[in-house]
């Protein structure tokens, strides 16, 4: 059985490397993107099974995902949950089409959990 895919948009290097190491343990293959530009590219090649984005270090709204989301026919199906530790960021979060919003600092464990609830229902839902 294919590992499942996680596209991982951070651009702060020690977070992004702490969750790869986690997710790799967990059994996840992850690829890391430091902006938005890259995982665009990204998804042209490759279908990732979910995508993790970081709103506030990203600088960007979530918006520069959709298109290419909703080209490839994907937004109900490739579950995305955004990290955000800043409240002008929640605009953001609550005008996109995401499966979850995880407020930051969080716990690993918590980003772990919400990315297997993820894989296991993949639908656009409210935030959790």
């Amino acid at each position: 059985m294919a590992k499942q895919k996680v596209l991982l948009v951070e651009n702060d290097r020690l977070l992004s490397k702490a969750i790869n190491i986690c997710l790799i343990k967990k059994g996840y293959e992850v690829e890391v993107f430091q902006n938005g530009e890259q995982a665009v590219k990204y998804l042209e090649q490759v279908k990732p099974d979910t995508i993790v984005v970081d709103l506030e270090r990203l600088g960007c709204d979530v918006g520069f995902l959709a298109e290419p989301l909703e080209k490839l026919g994907w937004t109900k199906r490739v579950p995305l949950i955004l990290l955000s530790g800043l409240e002008t960021e929640l605009g953001k979060v609550t005008e996109s089409r995401h499966w979850a919003h995880i407020q930051k600092p969080f716990d690993m464990g918590e980003l772990v959990q919400t990315i297997e609830r993820s894989l296991k229902k993949p639908k656009l839902s409210s935030t959790l």
